[in-house]
């Protein structure tokens, strides 16, 4: 339950970051359902048709299977495929992998919570 939260603030603090120019407005990529709807930057995001992807600050972050979804925060890698129901979130040059099915990876400053 507490990497689900922590997965959940993460998202929450991406989605911030993205309307704050402190916090890198400038370079996001966000993919929901297939659809790259933001793509400015670095930062690179794909989704398939039941997932999202969120890349922050020179991020890149995957989602590939049914209901997954990726967050990627400063020079990060997320990736949340190989299954249904995956989170994956890193932030602070962390990378997080979430494979197989309703697996939840928290990964900040390269440390799995």
């Amino acid at each position: 339950m507490r990497s689900a939260w922590i997965a959940g603030a993460l998202t929450v603090a991406a989605l911030g970051a993205m309307a704050s120019p402190a916090l890198g407005a400038g370079d996001v990529c966000v993919s929901i359902k297939g659809d790259v709807k933001v793509r400015e930057g670095s930062s690179v995001c794909e989704s398939d048709l039941t997932s999202r992807a969120i890349a922050v600050r020179g991020s890149t972050a995957l989602a590939e299977g049914d209901d997954n979804t990726a967050t990627a925060v400063n020079h990060s890698r997320a990736i949340a495929d190989d299954g249904d129901n995956n989170t994956a979130a890193a932030i602070n040059r962390s990378t997080a992998l979430a494979e197989g099915d309703n697996q939840t990876v928290t990964v900040i400053n390269g440390e799995t919570k």
